[in-house]
């Protein structure tokens, strides 16, 4: 199994998914995440230094591909060619699963702009807040990590009409969701049961309207 961009494969439960595999190879082109995956994985891993838009792998080579959270920090004018990558190096009747991120999710839009509204609403006639000082110090500005999603369409366009693949849900709720929805109580209980529920019972309009899509590739 390929693990396209490792990272540190960062969760225990990512652990898992080569289970039933002989051998997860990892690329990423980070030296340091590949000792922190070796150091996890040990000698079921296979570990090496390369780009996700030039695998070091020949075509038909492995039996199948996962990766997570990848694509979308990839130049966008060349996700494509690394959705592409991932293909050439399956074999035939093997599995490419894609985890993604869309630029815009109208789930979490009309969520928040719900949530926005209503916030108005308690807000009117009462008295506006005092202005005070910001509290704590700016945050040092830091290099962010390139992160360009693109959306649905082009899904449809350079993934799915390329490569006859299938849309489901990865996770329908952003961070942020989860965030300011998701509390210990029952509250936060009853939300992540409604979340699952939906997920579970439509999985492709989940993909589809939520957050965080899953690309499903079976190669001929």
């Amino acid at each position: 199994m390929l693990d396209a961009a490792c990272g540190a494969i960062p969760h225990r439960e990512y652990l898992a998914f080569s289970d039933n595999y002989e051998t997860r190879i990892c690329v990423d082109f980070s030296i340091r995440a590949l000792s922190e995956a070796r150091a996890k994985l040990g000698n079921r891993g296979l570990y090496l230094l390369g780009d996700i838009t030039r695998l070091p792998l020949a075509d038909s080579s492995v039996d199948a591909v996962i990766s997570l959270h990848t694509i979308y920090h990839v130049p966008q004018p060349e996700q494509t060619t690394a959705v592409d990558e991932l293909v050439r190096v399956t074999r035939s009747g093997g599995r490419v699963v894609i985890v993604y991120v869309w630029a815009y999710s109208l789930a979490m839009d009309a969520i928040f702009k719900l949530r926005g509204w209503l916030g108005f609403v308690r807000r009117l006639g009462r008295p506006p807040p005092v202005a005070g000082a910001a509290g704590g110090a700016a945050a040092k500005g830091v290099p962010s990590l390139y992160f360009r999603p693109q959306d649905h369409d082009w899904f449809a366009h350079d993934v799915a009409a390329r490569h006859s693949a299938r849309l489901k849900v990865w996770s329908a709720v952003s961070k942020a969701f989860q965030t300011r929805f998701v509390s210990d109580g029952l509250i936060g209980r009853l939300t992540i049961a409604a979340v699952k529920l939906f997920e579970n019972v439509l999985p492709g309009v989940a993909g589809r309207i939520g957050q965080y899509p899953m690309f499903i590739i079976d190669k001929p």
